[in-house]
């Protein structure tokens, strides 16, 4: 009679284990069947089949270096061109190096006018203020030829940037061959032309069209 119950007892622990491990074997099949489910930025996202180079790595990971390509092929198509190199001031497009007197009619009365005499043989520097947009122009050959445009107020440029964009907005709008300081984003475009933004905290406090 002891052996029987001791076998029994036996039997008993064995089934018990069995069961046990086929339950945990059961319940880790499920959660490993369950696709994962991550939020980045307020947005689900169900990963797809990994690529073998990214199997080391974690789905957020994964998810960031599957979309980067994209949005590092959206920055390239952003590129510096001769349209940047303009203002659209009350309705009026004023571009460098050409003649403002030609504009005033359109322009209107400036906020305000500085006129400055450095040679009286060949003219004077001038700048109008509009709205937050301030045209300094140089003499050239007898007429006042617009030399930088400058941003200081909630005007923006023809691509969309204004003071307090970011550095992404700005690398969006214009790509990101600039030259790299850590104050300013600087873009050039031919010889003379030159785009610069001046930083604070990776968010833009001024901005510079100008023709040199």
């Amino acid at each position: 009679m002891k052996k029987k119950c001791v076998f029994v007892g036996f039997l008993s622990v064995v089934v018990w284990s069995i069961t046990a491990c086929g339950a945990m074997f059961s319940m880790d099949s499920v959660e490993a069947s369950e696709p994962q489910i991550i939020v980045i930025k307020d947005e689900v996202v169900t990963p797809l089949e990994r690529k073998p180079e990214l199997a080391d790595v974690t789905v957020e990971e994964q998810y960031l270096v599957l979309h980067s390509e994209h949005i590092e092929e959206e920055i390239a198509d952003a590129r510096v061109d001769e349209s940047d190199f303009a203002a659209d001031i009350q309705g009026t497009l004023v571009r460098l190096d050409e003649e403002i007197n030609e504009l005033m009619n359109e322009l209107g009365e400036p906020d305000s006018f500085v006129e400055t005499v450095r040679n009286p043989r060949i003219g004077s520097d001038k700048t109008y203020t509009y709205d937050g947009i301030i045209i300094s122009t140089n003499p050239k050959n007898g007429k006042d030829i617009v030399s930088s445009i400058q941003y200081h107020g909630k005007e923006k440029t023809l691509s969309g940037i204004g003071i307090g964009s970011t550095r992404a907005d700005i690398e969006a709008a214009y790509g990101i061959d600039y030259l790299i300081d850590p104050d300013y984003i600087i873009y050039s475009y031919g010889e003379n032309a030159k785009l610069c933004f001046r930083m604070k905290d990776e968010e833009c406090e001024y901005i510079e069209l100008s023709w040199e």
